[in-house]
């Protein structure tokens, strides 16, 4: 196999030329070069989806959260039809529970079996014990488990 030094060295031209034009454009832009930009349609609340049934395998972006968290919470994001439901792309909804606000209570989370997520967020001190009646004084910031509910 004759190896053509010239080509070679045109080849090596070449890529250093376009990895200086990369670097150059990351240096412009502050990113990569872009790839072909995919636009999905919007809606404003998950009310505002089409029928599923209509919709077979396309994606929609909902831009508003509504509803109470642990009742009827559907939150804001990329949603996807099966044909039958829009279902919400990322994490699933049913089996973890991000709590947002102050004041709310397992209890009235729609499914306490699921996990709970601290999102970016610490679980300063966290008791697990088994009781059958609430503490008298509970300590701030302890969560407590009641194995009579």
């Amino acid at each position: 196999l004759a190896i053509n030094a010239k080509r070679v060295s045109q080849i090596r031209s070449n890529l250093l030329w376009r990895r200086r034009l990369i670097t150059a454009h990351r240096i412009i832009t502050g990113g990569v070069p872009s790839v072909e930009e995919v636009r999905y349609p919007k809606v404003d609340t998950y009310a505002d989806l089409p029928l599923a049934s209509g919709y077979t395998g396309e994606i929609y972006v909902v831009l508003t959260a509504t509803g109470v968290w642990g009742i009827n919470r559907k939150r804001s994001g990329m949603w996807r039809s099966d044909g039958v439901n829009w279902n919400r792309l990322g994490v699933a909804d049913a089996d973890i529970v991000a709590i947002v606000q102050a004041g709310v209570k397992l209890n009235e989370l729609q499914n306490p079996d699921g996990s709970i997520e601290f999102n970016q967020q610490e679980a300063l001190q966290l008791a697990v014990e088994k009781l059958t009646s609430d503490p008298d004084t509970p300590v701030d910031g302890q969560i407590w488990l009641r194995t009579d509910l």
